[in-house]
């Protein structure tokens, strides 16, 4: 099943650790970031899990300039499946920032690749750190950050 913090109250401190999350309509962790008011969601880890074929995003973070969410050690690939080319294996949007997003395998094995990118930041999210991804074969490219993100 897919995880959408948008319809549940704010979560800090959550961790999800080997969970799949696989062949959901739409992402596999959705909206993690943006529920909960001003603060939303934040200090939550996804850890080794398996993130794939779901609809959209792989993980979309949304929201939150201080969320500090982490992603570390998961295997993200073949995402963006009810719009091949259009989602990326994890997306960053809306503010989402301080996040970390790390040691991940970010992959597209279908041919021709559904997702757009492995690892999409949008400009109004800032403050991420991105490291030891291993990412690859994407549609669109491997990383891509809009102008006027922070590194």
């Amino acid at each position: 099943r897919t995880l959408r913090s948008s319809r549940l109250p704010m979560r800090e401190g959550m961790v999800l650790k080997k969970c799949v999350f696989s062949d959901n309509a739409g992402a596999g962790v959705g909206r993690l970031g943006s529920s909960g008011g001003p603060l939303g969601d934040r200090n939550n880890t996804i850890r080794e899990c398996v993130i794939e074929r779901n609809g959209k995003a792989g993980i979309d973070l949304d929201g939150c300039a201080e969320a500090g969410n982490k992603i570390i050690g998961n295997t993200v690939r073949d995402n963006s499946r009810s719009d091949p080319g259009r989602y990326a294996g994890i997306h960053l949007s809306g503010g989402a920032g301080r996040c970390t997003i790390e040691s991940n395998v970010v992959e597209s094995t279908a041919s021709p690749p559904t997702q757009l990118w492995g690892i999409k930041e949008e400009t109004n999210s800032v403050n991420n750190v991105f490291k030891n991804n291993r990412i690859g074969k994407h549609a669109g490219g491997e990383f891509y950050r809009q102008a006027g993100g922070l590194p």
